[in-house]
C-alpha cells in the first residue's frame, strides 16, 4: 500500500482495485467498478436456471464482446498506469465496454421487445425510461469509476 496526497491507497485483494481508503467514495466507486464481475455470475446463474434464450444469447453477446476487447487491447496496446497492479493492456477498460453491452442490449431489448403484462400504455412508458435511465446511469457510473480510480493512482 502506498500514500497519496488523498490518504492511503488501499487493494480490493482478488481484484487489484485500488481505492482510497480515507474516502467513501472511493470505497464506492471501487465496488461499483466490480459490477460486471457480479453480472457474469448472474448470467451463469440465469442461464442454467431459467434456459431461456434471451438470457443465454445476451451471456454469448458478452462472452464476444469480451473476446473483441482482446482485439482491442491488441491493437491499442495501451499501457497501464505504471503503478497499476493489474497485467495485460489497460485500454479499451473491460469493465466499461462489458456494461456497454450490457446496458446497450437491455435498453434495445426493453424498448423494442419487452412488453410488461397488464400495464397500461403509459405505464409501459413510464417502466421503460425507469429501466433504462437506470441501465445507462450505471454503465457511465462504471465508466467514470474506471477513470477516476485509473487518476487516482496515477
Amino acid at each position: 500500500m502506498s500514500s497519496s496526497p488523498l490518504g492511503p491507497l488501499s487493494s480490493l485483494s482478488l481484484t487489484h482495485v485500488v481505492y482510497d481508503s480515507s474516502s467513501h467514495v472511493s470505497l464506492a466507486l471501487a465496488l461499483v467498478t466490480l459490477s460486471p464481475i457480479l453480472l457474469m455470475a448472474c448470467y451463469a446463474s440465469l442461464s442454467v436456471y431459467t434456459r431461456e434464450l434471451l438470457i443465454i444469447n445476451m451471456w454469448a453477446g458478452q462472452l464476444a464482446n469480451e473476446g473483441f476487447n482482446w482485439v482491442l487491447k491488441q491493437i491499442f496496446r495501451e499501457e497501464r498506469p505504471e503503478t497499476s497492479r493489474g497485467d495485460g493492456y489497460g485500454f479499451p477498460s473491460s469493465h466499461s465496454q462489458y456494461m456497454g453491452y450490457f446496458s446497450a442490449f437491455l435498453v434495445v431489448h426493453f424498448l423494442t421487445r419487452h412488453r410488461f403484462p397488464n400495464h397500461p400504455s403509459w405505464a409501459q412508458i413510464v417502466h421503460r425510461a425507469i429501466l433504462c435511465s437506470g441501465l445507462l446511469a450505471w454503465a457511465g457510473i462504471v465508466c467514470y469509476s474506471r477513470y477516476a480510480l485509473a487518476t487516482l493512482i496515477r
